[in-house]
């Protein structure tokens, strides 16, 4: 669909994806099939989840591709060069797709480009629903204990606006939609960011600590009109145990420290990207549907370097060509990261303007006669990679072995009959890029960047 055409993207076009009213049957017949199809041992329910399953890799490609863009705007503020990245392309997608269904004219016409969609906005609306529940199921689901990941996404509205019946229904299948009294705040913007951070950390395990500053919230006031808010928390169990070790991570040519290592010796699926000048290993989790695949620059390129390669098309290459080539010892930092995206300043340096601005054109969202603007729209992703080791690891003097050299875990009787020159060596021990993916439905979940090791004690 094109993305610069006037106000064709307004009410007309999209009232029909979110009118509150279409059953399963009638969002199954949006999506490419006539109602009477289902019918049989096949109920509408099980035809629109498998429609929604088949169209999921072009929202994944579009959510991957403006991930690089979010990316690279980021690299131009300057603010990424030193410090670590961290967001979910789906999480952040789904958000931009909420914006412009609830746009018009050129204010959609902008959120359209930025989120580059490169599929049909009225049939990924009808599955946003289902994509939502299965890859974030309801407690106690949601606290499996292989992989643990809580979601919310959220947005808030003055009392004093009207927004349409539709658009609610159809934005509450799969994201909360409440009021709030701003204009009329005793508290004069106290309590309610009170009550977000203490939510954010409730979903988060207090990982992150920016919703805590005051000036986190200073956006939030008696002029609040539009509140946009998603979190992303993640932490899984891998599908072989680690072993843990101590080894050394390189931030930089000249600094380097003692970090705690996961190693294990396996059959890990590898790739080499000449594009990028990078490799790429993938870990697996014991949710099968979930894996993170590690992004290695060479030794001769930076990290910055790398980024500056980046497309969604090398990426896609490179997770393509992962395949099993046999025995690889792998060496992985244990890290936890957390991050804060402010999309009012992000958007903008992508040519979203005119959302967060007071002649920003949401009248499809809004049935009042004076259309609101985005007045706060932040993004919280936590992220957690680690081994739970069976002793306390002792403190590296410098008179043990050189760290990373411990022994590799034990290899399965097959695996020992194998020469070990035959082993080939991931360690990550220098600034590197990841992605946490699952598998159906295709979903980039996670997109970081990695410059220095924040971890356990």
């Amino acid at each position: 669909m094109s993305s610069g055409s006037g106000g064709s993207h307004g009410s007309v076009e999209h009232l029909s994806v979110f009118c509150g009213t279409s059953s399963p049957t009638e969002l199954a017949a949006q999506t490419g099939k006539k109602a009477g199809e289902a019918t049989g041992t096949t109920t509408p329910e099980q035809l629109l989840r498998e429609q929604c399953l088949n169209q999921a890799p072009d929202f994944a490609r579009s959510s991957l591709q403006f991930a690089v863009d979010l990316h690279e705007s980021l690299r131009r503020d300057g603010g990424c060069a030193v410090r670590n990245v961290l967001f979910s392309p789906f999480v952040l997608s789904s958000a931009l797709l909420a914006l412009y269904n609830g746009a018009q004219g050129r204010t959609a016409d902008q959120i359209a480009r930025a989120a580059r969609l490169g599929y049909e906005p009225r049939s990924v609306s009808s599955c946003l629903a289902v994509w939502h529940a299965e890859l974030f199921p309801t407690w106690p689901d949601s606290h499996r204990r292989n992989f643990e990941m809580r979601q919310d996404a959220c947005l808030v509205y003055d009392k004093g606006l009207q927004i349409s019946d539709g658009y609610k229904q159809w934005l509450s299948r799969w994201c909360r939609i409440e009021a709030e009294d701003f204009a009329n705040d005793p508290t004069d913007g106290v309590v309610f960011p009170t009550r977000m951070t203490a939510w954010i950390g409730a979903l988060t395990s207090f990982s992150c600590k920016a919703p805590e500053d005051a000036a986190f919230w200073s956006e939030v006031d008696r002029t609040t009109s539009l509140f946009l808010l998603s979190i992303l928390f993640i932490k899984g169990k891998w599908r072989h145990v680690f072993n843990v070790t101590r080894g050394y991570f390189n931030e930089t040519p000249k600094k380097s420290k003692v970090v705690r290592m996961m190693s294990q010796t396996g059959h890990f699926r590898t790739a080499e990207s000449e594009e990028l000048g990078a490799s790429a290993v993938e870990l697996p989790y014991r949710e099968s549907s979930k894996t993170m695949v590690i992004l290695l620059p060479s030794k001769a390129q930076s990290l910055r370097e790398l980024e500056g390669k980046l497309t969604a098309g090398h990426i896609l290459s490179c997770l393509d060509g992962l395949q099993d080539r046999g025995l690889v010892s792998v060496s992985v930092p244990m890290f936890r990261v957390s991050d804060v995206i402010d999309l009012k300043e992000a958007l903008p340096a992508m040519g979203v303007k005119d959302a967060f601005r007071p002649d920003a054109n949401f009248m499809t969202l809004c049935d009042s006669p004076v259309a609101p603007k985005v007045s706060f729209a932040r993004h919280v992703a936590v992220f957690h990679a680690r081994e739970r080791s069976t002793s306390r690891m002792p403190k590296y003097t410098g008179a043990q072995g050189a760290p990373g050299t411990s022994s590799p875990a034990r290899r399965s009787t097959d695996d020992e009959t194998e020469a070990l020159d035959d082993e080939a060596k991931f360690t990550v021990d220098r600034p590197f890029m990841f992605f946490v993916i699952n598998s159906e439905p295709k979903a980039v979940l996670l997109y970081g960047s990695i410059r220095k090791i924040f971890a356990w004690k």
